[in-house]
């Protein structure tokens, strides 16, 4: 209760079936645990793992009207339960880690006032990560807004950091309203974007090195500051970069486009560039329609695939009819066919069947 301290390096603080600890003081290190119904609830609690982590290996409710407070490292490999209007507050820089999962509502929040998040956990919910007392934040482990309402990250100057895994369930968004660390001048390093919701940027993607899977119709990564698509300025997706397209996804630029790295367009799925495509290496999937008015060009690597290339194409690289060298498939060239001295027709043969041997 209230001011005490409970050193508890190398203990265990356990709630047993049907039983409630109300936790209101500092706990020192050591694990946190339940069993069956029972329940540890913060009544604004901290959890100090300054010299010695703090393990949470069951259910950790933060109550209704409650806070956590944190500082140092924390292991969760339970759940941690952030409801109603109840904050998570750092009152130091923080790490929370493990596999287990903070939730949060709509009218939560974590925040750190200046002192530093890192995830490297699972989060997921809605409510603000950051909130008006924000902080730096750093993800490498996986954030997930899955709630109708949004999911806001809110870093301070210093900005949000993501080299984990950013996840937009369908129906929901995800919106980080600062600065972005890894998209600099246009170009997104490193990171997981797994969207099938909305994810709502500050600007725009022209060049990917990062992982960009678009998944269904209502699909979209959106710059919040130009009002428009974030990835209908992209350039290029680099030799890191990854950007699948599926479930029914449909992406239009208004450039030119090349590919270095991988890009993979889905059965159902569309990719059209507002001028070229040009494949400059990497690999190039086309099991749905790949369009491009001003030609495809296969310079190096590799576009295959059994969709559609509704272009003219000219390739002085390989093509390769299906998935992959050694599967049959039927791929489509609604333009006309130039294959010069450097090029290479990939057409695997295994009996009379069209597309299946």
């Amino acid at each position: 209760q209230n001011s005490n301290t409970a050193n508890n390096v190398g203990g265990t603080i356990e709630a047993l079936a049907g039983s409630t600890v109300n936790l209101g003081a500092t706990v020192k290190g050591g694990t946190l645990s339940t069993s069956g119904s029972g329940t540890i609830q913060s009544q604004n609690g901290i959890l100090d793992g300054t010299v010695s982590a703090v393990s949470n290996v069951g259910t950790l409710d933060v109550a209704n009207g409650y806070d956590l407070f944190l500082q140092g490292a924390v292991d969760n490999t339970g759940t941690i339960a952030v409801t109603g209007n109840s904050f998570v507050i750092m009152n130091a820089p923080s790490t929370l880690s493990g596999s287990g999962t903070l939730t949060m509502d709509s009218n939560t929040a974590i925040f750190g006032s200046g002192n530093s998040f890192t995830n490297q956990s699972t989060i997921e919910g809605a409510g603000t990560i950051g909130d008006s007392n924000p902080m730096p934040i750093i993800n490498t482990g996986t954030i997930i807004a899955n709630q109708s309402s949004p999911l806001f990250i809110t870093p301070n100057a210093t900005g949000f950091t993501n080299t984990g895994t950013l996840v937009v369930n369908p129906g929901s968004t995800l919106k980080v309203t600062g600065l972005l660390t890894n998209l600099k001048r246009g170009t997104l390093t490193g990171g997981t974007y797994s969207v099938s919701g909305v994810l709502d940027l500050q600007a725009s993607i022209v060049t990917n090195n990062s992982n960009i899977t678009l998944s269904g119709t209502s699909a979209e990564i959106y710059d919040n500051f130009d009002s428009v698509n974030a990835l209908a300025a992209l350039v290029a997706n680099s030799g890191k970069g990854v950007l699948s397209l599926q479930n029914g996804q449909a992406l239009t630029t208004t450039t030119n486009v090349s590919n270095k790295g991988k890009l993979s367009v889905g059965t159902g799925s569309s990719f059209t560039a507002g001028g070229s495509f040009t494949q400059t290496g990497g690999t190039t999937t086309v099991d749905g329609t790949l369009g491009a008015p001003s030609g495809v060009m296969v310079k190096k690597g590799t576009i295959q695939g059994q969709g559609t290339l509704a272009a003219v194409v000219n390739s002085s690289a390989v093509l390769t009819a299906g998935d992959s060298t050694s599967t049959a498939g039927t791929l489509t060239i609604s333009g006309s066919y130039t294959q010069n001295a450097t090029g290479t027709l990939d057409i695997a043969i295994n009996g009379i069947q069209v597309g299946t041997q």
